[in-house]
């Protein structure tokens, strides 16, 4: 009786604990470029869970991290450039462009040194991958399965730049 009485306690706090992530970052401040950089953690953190969820995903938690990501991302001193294939999706689906900002804010800040061609492919790259996960059920018609065909024969960074 205690081990499952345990088990059910486990299961309850891990629960509560995910229920709402993100719901304190409405109140960082966000007005120098020192709250910018300061906070590059936590907007790679709101990134990387953004880039775990359903793009139709209606749960709190992926709310609040993309209220944080667009908010930060808007007067961050960095350039977050949406390119044309990353347009070419948000035809398909408006929800890419929350996806694809998620890609290009993660990997520009865990690779600070790379190029604009680089940035792009890395984005590019993260995105692909989630399109391929099939518990995301990406349906893959017109540009996408073009671009999911790119990734898959290695020619991404040559279809992005076309």
């Amino acid at each position: 009786m205690k081990k499952v009485s345990l088990l059910l306690m486990l299961l309850l706090l891990t629960f509560v604990s995910n229920a709402q992530k993100f719901d304190d970052y409405e109140d960082i401040k966000l007005k120098s470029d020192d709250d910018f950089y300061a906070t590059e953690d936590k907007v790679i953190e709101c990134s990387s869970y953004i880039l775990t969820c359903k793009l139709e995903d209606p749960s709190q938690s992926r709310k609040n991290a993309v209220n944080f990501l667009l908010r930060w991302a808007m007067s961050a001193p960095y350039d977050f450039v949406i390119e044309g294939w990353a347009a070419s999706m948000m035809k398909k689906n408006s929800e890419f462009l929350t996806l694809q900002l998620a890609a290009l804010v993660k990997f520009q800040l865990e690779n600070k040194e790379a190029s604009a061609g680089e940035i792009q492919l890395g984005a590019a790259t993260l995105v692909y991958n989630y399109i391929k996960d099939p518990q995301f059920r990406i349906e893959q018609k017109g540009y996408i399965k073009k671009f999911v065909a790119a990734g898959d024969a290695g020619t991404l960074a040559e279809f992005i730049s076309e």
